[in-house]
């Protein structure tokens, strides 16, 4: 998955877990992403999510700041992905 390879690369530890359908939505949405943050994969990292293709340095900053935040997301699907 090109994904969990690129945020490997940038020496980020990366598990997978599969899910589908409607349970991978419910989760997203009972963890609180609001439903347009929704995309196509899901990151837990520390007490935060990531979604969708947030590039690494992006997430770095993220967890440097520590926001009030639920999580960091790139909504939609890139075009190339």
């Amino acid at each position: 998955m090109g994904a969990q390879r690129i945020l490997k690369s940038d020496g980020l530890k990366v598990t997978a877990e599969t899910s589908f359908g409607t349970l991978l939505i419910r989760h997203k949405l009972e963890t609180g992403i609001p439903q347009e943050m929704i995309s196509c994969h899901t990151g837990e990292v520390d007490a935060y999510f990531v979604e969708g293709h947030v590039p690494p340095v992006d997430i770095r900053r993220f967890l440097d700041k520590r926001p009030d935040a639920v999580g960091l997301a790139m909504p939609g699907m890139l075009r190339f992905a």
